[in-house]
């Protein structure tokens, strides 16, 4: 689905009073691979962001200090390298490094842009405790969230306390 219609779907849940200020973008670059952005924007002034090139070099940074820790590479075949502990200990570092650059505010494109795709498809319940705190965000400022429900919410994530402190500025909750 091409993003100017995931972004006229997502944009037109948004907040009577946060239409045509929130605004979601995207770009691929052509040059190294393509790698690709997207972001979010108040009034022009960008907010958040997901981009590949600093999600994946961040990524490769930190497995670059880490790996040290992890046994010899086996210099056997194909099938000694698949079976070996080597593997299984990178593959889980690999996921850990994942997990704690996500934690430290580092976003990858490819994530943001199916969070986009899901969100008008999901319940609005579900988008409330949804795993992923941009979804969650975004629904902080879905038109569908009403104050009372709105004040009994909690935000764990950057995302969403900025979410709530606008929509609460913007509304005058």
């Amino acid at each position: 689905m091409q993003f100017s219609i995931i972004k006229k779907r997502v944009e037109q849940l948004l907040a009577p009073s946060l239409q045509g200020r929130v605004a979601f973008h995207a770009a691929v670059y052509r040059i190294q691979n393509g790698p690709s952005r997207v972001w979010v924007t108040f009034d022009g002034e960008e907010i958040l962001e997901a981009d590949d090139f600093h999600f994946e070099r961040e990524v490769d940074r930190r497995y670059a200090l880490q790996a040290t820790q992890l046994p010899e590479r086996p210099n056997g075949s194909f099938q000694e390298v698949w079976q070996s502990d080597w593997l299984k200990q990178s593959h889980a570092l690999s996921a850990e490094i994942e997990r704690q650059v996500k934690q430290d505010g580092y976003l990858a494109n490819y994530e943001m842009q199916q969070d986009l795709l899901e969100y008008p498809n999901l319940a609005f319940e579900q988008a409330l405790v949804y795993p992923h705190p941009f979804i969650r965000g975004i629904a902080r400022l879905d038109r569908r969230l009403g104050k009372r429900r709105f004040l009994l919410l909690t935000h764990a994530s950057d995302f969403e306390q900025w979410c709530a402190r606008t929509r609460q500025t913007i509304e005058r909750w």
